[in-house]
């Protein structure tokens, strides 16, 4: 079964929506890579993520509520470190999970002086931070309930469709059955029986990336589930996903998911 995603169309829905609704919206594909993010460069977030811990604090609150919703794979929701409403739904088109989608910048019914508590470490930019707080955009529970409706049910329709192709299914299926083994591209070619140009084509197309950035997304997330269910050495992981270069491993893996393998396993494991 082969996901193709309208990027374009993807980003100009999720982009509208987040700024007709004042929210953060995020897609993520079924391998949980962003191929959209619309969040703002200015105010309450953006204040919070200016700083290392913050930054840190806020990609550990999208691990956990995303952690959760792949469980549970229903929608879910909770109030994170800084006191705003995070929530996270999988899209579900024809019986297959397609995607997901993550919510935040999101104010509910949490008063001020509790905003003011859960980030006192930001010191005097807390009166900043109040501030921002007034002007994010207020949603009760029945209204975040009409938009994981929306989301679910209207907007990705017109956007994502379902395919079947032979030789995307046994490439993806070679990829992830050897993550941990050389991938290169000639080696590929051999195993698949397909041109360098074919295999690159059609991941442009299904993908809408190519096929390096296809195996590094996978690998990235194999070593995600590693550091969540097993307590090998990061060292370790590294190799078990095909990066012999532990320095290199873990400059990869903070460019794709915001921090340190160390500490997003300390993340996953401080919310279980």
């Amino acid at each position: 079964m082969i996901v193709k995603y309208d990027t374009e169309k993807l980003n100009k829905l999720i982009c509208d929506l987040s700024s007709l609704l004042g929210i953060s919206i995020s897609f993520l594909d079924r391998d949980f890579c962003a191929l959209t993010e619309c969040k703002s460069q200015e105010g309450f977030c953006a204040t919070i993520q200016s700083s290392k811990k913050g930054k840190e604090l806020c990609v550990s609150s999208d691990a956990a509520i995303l952690g959760k919703c792949t469980k549970t794979l229903k929608f879910e929701s909770h109030i994170c470190h800084a006191g705003l409403c995070d929530a996270a739904m999988p899209i579900i088109k024809n019986g297959e999970i397609v995607g997901y989608i993550i919510m935040g910048r999101i104010r509910t019914d949490i008063d001020e002086t509790e905003i003011a508590r859960r980030n006192a470490w930001f010191g005097e930019n807390t009166r900043n931070i109040i501030k921002n707080y007034r002007e994010l955009s207020y949603f009760t529970p029945d209204r975040i309930e009409s938009l994981r409706s929306l989301l679910s049910y209207v907007i990705f329709d017109s956007a994502i469709e379902i395919e079947q192709d032979e030789l995307i299914t046994r490439a993806t299926e070679y990829i992830n059955a050897n993550i941990q083994n050389d991938l290169s591209v000639s080696l590929l070619c051999s195993k698949l029986g397909a041109s360098k140009n074919v295999l690159y084509k059609c991941f442009d197309e299904f993908y809408g990336m190519t096929l390096g950035e296809y195996i590094t997304v996978r690998r990235i997330s194999k070593a995600k589930e590693l550091l969540e269910k097993t307590n090998d050495p990061v060292y370790l992981v590294a190799e078990k996903v095909g990066i012999g270069n532990y320095t290199y491993f873990c400059r990869l893996f903070s460019k794709q998911v915001g921090i340190s393998p160390l500490k997003y396993r300390k993340s996953i494991k401080s919310n279980h």
